[in-house]
């Protein structure tokens, strides 16, 4: 600074040194990526690419993407539901996904199907609302065991060996997708009743014990082609392929809901058990798993308001009932 309190016109001023901490910082970054031998990608929480790799377009054989929607193209339809859901759970919640996905020959005449695995994580900003992910993307030059094992965390819950949360609504929409007039999906939602006083009463090993009964009970109701998934908590979401009436979705939550209303013997006590269950049967008009499965959900909370531990079938006049107890 001169004498006279003016700015030395060499010095930088705060702002200044802040953007170039920023430029170096965004530098290095880049740097980075272009040095790891995995595609890398980041986009924000519109799914609009901010940055993607060389390697990124080498394993998805593609042109550099902008969006979503061009890293998903060479994605084998079949997989395509499953990348899909898993995006929307990061971008949406927040949370942090691995998934499997097959791809599409890279050039005209070659019929080799490649596999990639993408490492979704979240980025959250400081109000801890979603800003957008970044992903790792590694080719699938990997041994089958260590592939089958990734595939298995990725699509399975460790406590109930059910479906997790992601695959399970990945396969409720690939269901829809390849539904017809005769042939249409259903999602029925189980919720159990009184698993919070078990939890605080019994201690949460008690709690995963109880699971561990529901989930088997659960497989062993419903029908062979039929996918039991746990959604987190106490609560799971049977998705069910090839329904030709809302009266089988029915029938088939009847089931469940027997299957559930007998005493479970645990290590240390013998526990009641019942649960409140909603079921949506696609009319037709469904095309999107979130909906049809929020559907489920309405009707399962009508069912607890109920609390009978029968199951009750979504109808539209659902939408005006008042909410059921916690």
């Amino acid at each position: 600074m001169h004498g006279d309190g003016e700015l030395d016109p060499g010095a930088k001023t705060e702002l200044e040194t802040v953007t170039e901490a920023l430029r170096t910082q965004e530098l290095l970054l880049r740097r980075l990526g272009e040095a790891v031998p995995v595609g890398v990608l980041q986009v924000d929480a519109r799914g609009r690419v901010v940055y993607a790799n060389d390697r990124l377009d080498d394993i998805l054989g593609s042109a550099r993407a902008t969006t979503l929607e061009d890293l998903l193209a060479t994605v084998l339809d079949r997989d395509r539901p499953l990348a899909e859901t898993t995006f929307d759970a990061v971008l949406r919640d927040g949370l942090d996904c691995d998934v499997d996905v097959a791809l599409r020959p890279p050039r005209a005449g070659d019929t080799r199907v490649r596999s990639c695995t993408l490492h979704l994580r979240a980025l959250i900003g400081d109000d801890g609302e979603v800003t957008g992910a970044v992903v790792c993307v590694t080719d699938g030059a990997e041994s089958l065991g260590t592939r089958d094992e990734r595939h298995l965390r990725a699509t399975f819950d460790t406590l109930t060996r059910c479906h997790n949360r992601v695959s399970t609504v990945a396969a409720l929409q690939a269901m829809l997708a390849g539904s017809d007039e005769w042939n249409r999906p259903a999602a029925i939602f189980v919720d159990l009743d009184h698993f919070k006083e078990l939890n605080e009463g019994q201690g949460h090993d008690a709690g995963d014990e109880f699971l561990g009964v529901v989930a088997r009970r659960l497989r062993g109701a419903v029908r062979e082609d039929d996918i039991v998934g746990r959604m987190g908590g106490d609560q799971f979401l049977v998705v069910c392929p090839g329904v030709a009436t809302a009266a089988e979705a029915v029938r088939t939550a009847i089931r469940i809901a027997e299957s559930l209303s007998h005493e479970v013997q645990l290590k240390k006590a013998r526990i009641g058990s019942r649960a409140s269950i909603g079921v949506a049967w696609s009319s037709g008009s469904d095309t999107d798993a979130d909906s049809l499965v929020a559907k489920s959900e309405t009707a399962m909370h009508e069912s607890k308001r109920r609390d009978a531990g029968r199951p009750v079938l979504f109808t539209p006049s659902l939408l005006q009932a008042p909410p059921g107890p916690a």
